[in-house]
């Protein structure tokens, strides 16, 4: 009997909580409700009402998870299909359209809106742990930054939950700024820095259930990685993310799949970007090009119209770091496959050829400035013996 008070009594307590929770966001819940339909059809729309109907920046973010929560439905069907290199606004297209997704679309979805009303977020990969079976299924949540410090949401589990293969919607306020220290009991990021906890929890222990902090190990200041991830690049990101995810162990077949997909994706995001600064290079040197040639047909001109001394250099000065800038790309491209090591020899003749021509112009052009004025248009000339120009 006693037993039986105690848990009637705990789930009087659990009911409280849960009701205080909800009714600390009557208000802000209730306006969002009241935005216009046609401010639902783009996430710029639903962001302009937000920044417009909320001024406090945890109100903001409320409304943003309580939108999604009510019109987002899961996409049951599509509970398996998840790819994080999908394109982010192609995904964003189509939830917004059709108004269902599964965990990525509600965590894409969370971070754009929440990034357009001015409030810093990110998008989380990682896995879960359910009734003490780790899924083999990935999950996305997000990460936001409210009042200088990053909390933790869950817009996919706050909006409901699956029974007997159905989504049943219900808004679960606990994955609204859960604290870390709870969310490790059944969220792992792939990426460890994503825990926001001091004593990250390694992947084996958070497989066997064993998610307390172990202060024996080297303390993470997660809020200083942070700021260097937010400086790098998508391939440097990339990079580091999956250093921390192999450090913090490849356990099962989900990590290592992760592992695997990390290690393609920064592959084929190195050859995009070796691609892209080859092009780029090229249309250095094109443009190297065209300015060395302005310049020629000026002087072919005999400088006419007139302009002043360093009007001219500058001329030939643009024409030089033009192709600078040509060589610097391709100096700085690291990933090389046959194909464009071989077009990246033939682009470096062309830069050779380029920078003699472009010598030849500076020796004339020192020659012209250090001749008296009323002597250079001599310089335009070649004679023979005879004093005949033959140019």
């Amino acid at each position: 009997m006693k037993k039986f008070v105690l848990l009637f009594l705990s789930f009087i307590f659990f009911t409280v909580v849960h009701a205080q929770q909800t009714a600390k966001y009557v208000d802000t819940d209730a306006r969002m409700m009241q935005i216009p339909k046609s401010l639902t059809q783009r996430v710029e729309d639903i962001a302009a009402y937000i920044k417009t109907n909320f001024s406090n920046d945890n109100d903001k973010v409320r409304a943003v998870f309580y939108w999604i929560s009510q019109n987002i439905t899961y996409d049951v069907p599509a509970m398996n299909d998840i790819n994080f290199y999908e394109n982010e606004q192609q995904i964003i297209d189509e939830v917004m359209q059709s108004r269902k997704g599964v965990c990525m679309h509600f965590a894409i979805l969370f971070d754009k809106i929440c990034n357009s009303a001015g409030i810093k977020a990110y998008w989380i990969g990682g896995y879960t742990r359910q009734n003490g079976k780790v899924d083999q299924v990935p999950h996305a949540w997000n990460a936001v930054y409210i009042y200088g410090k990053w909390q933790i949401i869950d817009p996919t589990w706050g909006t409901g939950h699956l029974a007997n293969g159905k989504f049943i919607r219900k808004l679960d306020n606990s994955f609204f700024d859960t604290k870390p220290e709870e969310l490790i009991k059944t969220h792992c990021p792939f990426d460890p820095m994503w825990q926001l906890l001091t004593y990250p929890v390694e992947n084996s222990n958070f497989i066997k259930g064993n998610t307390l902090s172990d202060n024996k190990q080297t303390a993470w200041n997660f809020n200083d990685s942070i700021a260097v991830y937010e400086q790098q690049d998508t391939l440097a990101r990339e990079i580091t993310t999956l250093r921390r995810l192999k450090k913090s162990g490849l356990e099962n077949a989900l990590l290592s799949t992760q592992a695997r997909e990390l290690q393609l994706n920064i592959e084929t995001t190195k050859q995009n970007k070796s691609v892209s600064d080859f092009n780029e290079a090229v249309n250095r040197l094109n443009e190297g090009v065209n300015r060395l040639n302005e310049f020629i047909s000026y002087r072919n001109n005999q400088f006419i119209p007139k302009k002043e001394d360093d009007e001219i250099q500058q001329m030939l000065t643009n024409a030089t770091n033009s192709i600078s800038e040509s060589k610097q790309l391709i100096a700085g491209i690291q990933y090389k496959n046959t194909s464009l090591t071989n077009s990246i020899k033939q682009l470096e003749k062309m830069i050779s050829d380029t920078e003699n021509t472009l010598s030849e112009q500076n020796t004339f052009l020192e020659k012209y400035f250090s001749t008296p004025k009323l002597m250079r248009k001599s310089l335009f000339y070649k004679f023979t013996l005879m004093g005949v120009p033959l140019n």
